[in-house]
């Protein structure tokens, strides 16, 4: 997608949020390899699929990467509401990567990004400190991310450096499992993948192909709504079409009855002021939620509207405050559908 940012990394909007030390990292590799010996292709993943702890950085996922021909591990937010893998300019810098072309990618405006492709790599299990997924050499775009990921979250010592998103180039590679209560990602191969038998998700198979977005039927105060899952997206973020739709379904607009207050967001670069206000019944397939939070944009600011919120093609941003209720697994091989299974 084009994701959230501090309010955490909209999707192909994409706030993104990396960790920037000041001090000078040790040379990673150099000091893994002189105790385990060079660092070799893994096998495939387990049936069972390979679980990777990762950090919640600002309600962003967050797993530690070493790309081949880096020294260090780098932060990468896991977004499945960017549509492409971002690096970070000054890696792309630091590791030579050769732009192959150009893109145009739109968040609160279009940007004109150079493409280029990401060399294979590893994610790391820094409980283990082993590498335990490997990561495809794949087309990437060229951003310049904000470090918006204050030290003070801190990753430790788990990755110093900003690396990138990792977006949905990444992760049609994989069936992916997003537990945020246990803070844990399972990678597994497409074709070996199984939901278990006796699994109590919902399964839903919504897929937006221009953005590739998985769309949630939601309804958000008694009005149908098809929102895009972002996991880099710390909120519930309406857009301008889903204002409209509950305009005609309401006879009123959705500030109409007052707003709580403000929350400031950046979209990559830009930052705007955003709207909340606390609806008092939202549902999920058959999940109720009661007195949800939701953001939406002052489409009356050129800023905001036109861009990514004025889309009517979708009418939200599916973020952190509502996911963080659900195990995801996000299936984009053959057929993408996403299964939502209710934290017990």
């Amino acid at each position: 997608m084009n994701g959230v940012a501090t309010l955490a990394a909209l999707g192909a909007s994409a706030v993104l949020a990396l960790v920037v030390l000041r001090s000078k990292p040790p040379a990673f590799r150099e000091a893994w390899e002189s105790k385990n010996g060079r660092i070799e292709s893994l096998a495939r993943l387990p049936t069972s699929g390979q679980v990777v702890p990762f950090r919640l950085i600002k309600e962003n996922p967050v797993l530690p990467i070493m790309l081949d021909g880096d020294d260090h591990l780098t932060c990468w937010i896991v977004d499945s509401g960017y549509g492409y893998t971002a690096v970070d300019s000054s890696l792309a810098r630091r590791l030579n990567l050769p732009a192959t072309g150009s893109m145009d990618v739109q968040t609160l405006r279009t940007d004109s990004l150079t493409t280029t492709k990401l060399p294979s790599g590893f994610v790391f299990d820094m409980t283990t400190g082993q590498p335990v997924v490997e990561i495809p050499a794949h087309s990437a775009v060229i951003r310049s991310l904000p470090g918006t990921l204050d030290d003070t979250y801190g990753y430790g010592t788990d990755c110093l450096k900003q690396g990138g998103i990792l977006g949905i180039t990444f992760l049609r590679h994989f069936v992916t499992r997003l537990d945020y209560k246990n803070q844990t990602l399972t990678f597994y191969d497409p074709g070996r993948f199984r939901y278990p038998s006796r699994g109590k998700g919902m399964k839903f198979t919504g897929w937006l192909e221009n953005e590739h977005y998985f769309l949630i039927p939601m309804e958000i105060d008694g009005v149908p709504a098809e929102m895009a899952l972002d996991t880099g997206a710390f909120a519930t973020i309406m857009t301008k079409g889903f204002m409209n739709k509950y305009k005609r379904a309401k006879g009123k607009n959705l500030d109409a009855e007052g707003v709580d207050g403000s929350v400031e967001a950046s979209f990559s670069e830009n930052n705007i002021t955003l709207k909340k206000k606390v609806v008092p019944r939202v549902s999920v397939g058959d999940h109720l939620l009661r007195r949800l939070e939701i953001l939406f944009p002052d489409c009356n600011d050129s800023r905001v509207c036109p861009g990514l919120l004025a889309t009517r093609r979708f009418d939200g941003l599916l973020g952190y405050s509502v996911l963080k209720d659900f195990v995801i697994y996000m299936v984009y091989e053959p057929t993408p559908y996403v299964i939502l299974e209710p934290n017990a």
